[in-house]
């Protein structure tokens, strides 16, 4: 099974990072094994998202310095977590293609999924991940600007190298705004990325919560339900996109 996802945005602000954590997450619920890696060096936030800061003593860029070895760098998940390997808090010569690459490939293995947290951008972390990832995760909200923007980094994601797999999740969507005209409808944000859809998450005031205060995050709130509702189309479950259930 090709495991390696690059979740990428082009734009920030989309939630691109909590979707990762909570997709993460569905998964483990599923029973699989997972592990997020934070590309975002210097900015990185899926510790803090996860509450895992403290854990966070070694990130990839001391494995690549070989300061630590992979193992010893991964926060092990707990209480539904998946697994983190954290970004580096600056930027270093070390940082490369070749050594990340090896680094993945050696634990591959050992999990079904691995989520590669690209920052917002078409920078260097995204071709890099665009090197790594067998699949990808385009994440947009329903507005003009992040749309182009998702679509540019897809784009961008090819000119890298990238040809595998590609999806589409809207996320932060509002059905009264869509209907009313003041956001895009689902299938105007397919038609101007240009990209497969495979899940919308609703706009749901839950996430922003849980990532402020690390409280538990309800089962049964609307985005908890459209993680899971991902993360099974993922396993290959047939799941029809119903946008009047949103």
């Amino acid at each position: 099974m090709q495991n390696i996802f690059l979740v990428a945005s082009g734009k920030g602000g989309v939630g691109k990072s909590s979707l990762t954590a909570f997709l993460g997450r569905a998964l483990v619920k599923l029973n699989r094994k997972v592990l997020l890696i934070d590309m975002d060096v210097a900015l990185r936030s899926l510790d803090l998202i996860l509450n895992v800061s403290e854990k966070c003593v070694y990130d990839w860029g001391d494995v690549l310095e070989r300061r630590a070895t992979v193992e010893q760098a991964i926060v092990k998940g707990e209480n539904g977590n998946p697994d983190l390997l954290c970004a580096p808090v600056e930027n270093s010569d070390a940082i490369g293609e070749t050594g990340l690459l090896l680094t993945i490939q050696g634990i591959k293995k050992d999990y079904d999924y691995i989520f590669l947290d690209a920052p917002a951008g078409l920078g260097e972390m995204l071709r890099l991940g665009s090197a790594i990832a067998e699949r990808a995760i385009v994440v947009a909200t329903p507005d003009e600007v992040c749309v182009r923007s998702a679509g540019v980094a897809a784009e961008k994601m090819r000119e890298y190298g990238f040809d595998g797999e590609t999806r589409l999740v809207i996320n932060r969507f509002r059905k009264k705004d869509s209907k009313k005209g003041n956001l895009l409808g689902a299938d105007s944000v397919i038609d101007k990325t240009f990209v497969q859809l495979i899940g919308i998450v609703p706009e749901d005031t839950a996430v922003t919560f849980h990532s402020v205060t690390q409280d538990g995050f309800s089962v049964s709130s609307p985005a908890s339900k459209a993680f899971m509702r991902i993360a099974k189309r993922l396993e290959g479950e047939k799941i029809p996109l119903k946008f009047t259930n949103l």
